[in-house]
């Protein structure tokens, strides 16, 4: 009877630990609504520097810094491309 009591202990502790602060789900929500619309190459970077910020902020969420490295390669996609090319590098 005690490991059973020990182990539903151990997982209700693990899931609390888990848990997200509303904080950090209310600042990452609409950044990531915005990724699905179009942005100049500017606008990418500013929204990489939000999900920069967060990922400061709370630094044991690894889903900022994911967010971040996409704007920048996005980022720098879009300051590749000339309006003229649609969309082709080459």
């Amino acid at each position: 009877m005690k490991p059973i009591v020990f182990s539903l202990c151990l997982c209700l502790t693990a899931c609390t630990v888990m848990a997200q602060s509303d904080k950090y789900l209310k600042a990452m929500e609409p950044n990531i609504a915005l990724i699905d619309a179009d942005h100049t190459a500017d606008q990418w970077k500013n929204l990489a520097n939000t999900f920069e910020r967060i990922g400061e902020a709370e630094k044991n969420q690894w889903h900022p810094f994911y967010y971040a490295a996409f704007c920048h390669v996005m980022s720098g996609y879009m300051s590749l491309k000339s309006p003229g090319q649609n969309g082709s590098l080459m």
